[in-house]
């Protein structure tokens, strides 16, 4: 230890950072209730649907068939 340091300074500094720490640490679980509120976070799969699955599965077919066409038609011209 440095010359002038006590154990009851370094104890007394280690239990004020420790409070500091739990202050901050109840603070931070204050700021983020108060952010995320419950109907934010939940999410309602209800409005995804089978429906809405098969509409991206023909997108996606659609466009790899067309980008499949234009390479083949690109190639023989």
């Amino acid at each position: 230890m440095p010359r002038g340091m006590s154990i009851s300074n370094v104890n007394k500094g280690y239990n004020n950072l420790l409070e500091e720490y739990k202050s901050l640490e109840k603070e931070n679980k204050e700021l983020k209730e108060k952010l995320y509120e419950p109907e934010q976070t939940v999410f309602n799969r209800k409005y995804e649907t089978n429906h809405d699955v098969s509409t991206w599965n023909r997108g996606f077919l659609a466009g790899f068939s067309a980008a499949f066409i234009g390479m083949v038609i690109s190639t023989y011209l």
